[in-house]
């Protein structure tokens, strides 16, 4: 079971490294058709992206910063 928990934990730090959009769309932020992000470099949500709502057709530069 403890391991169980240790590979979620991986596989979510994974993924908010490897795709930010989706991470914080698997936690709650809401994200319209055709939002892109152009860098995915220093990306982050904070630590409420539920509290996030990106509407249609939305473009991040990298280096985005959300602090809720």
């Amino acid at each position: 079971m403890e391991g169980e928990k240790d590979s979620i934990k991986i596989f979510d730090c994974l993924l908010r490294l490897i795709d930010p959009l989706r991470w914080a769309k698997k936690h709650g932020m809401h994200v319209g058709k055709g939002v892109t992000l152009v860098s995915k470099n220093n990306t982050t949500f904070g630590s409420e992206p539920y509290l996030i709502w990106l509407n249609d057709y939305v473009r991040l530069s990298g280096g985005v910063f959300y602090n809720s």
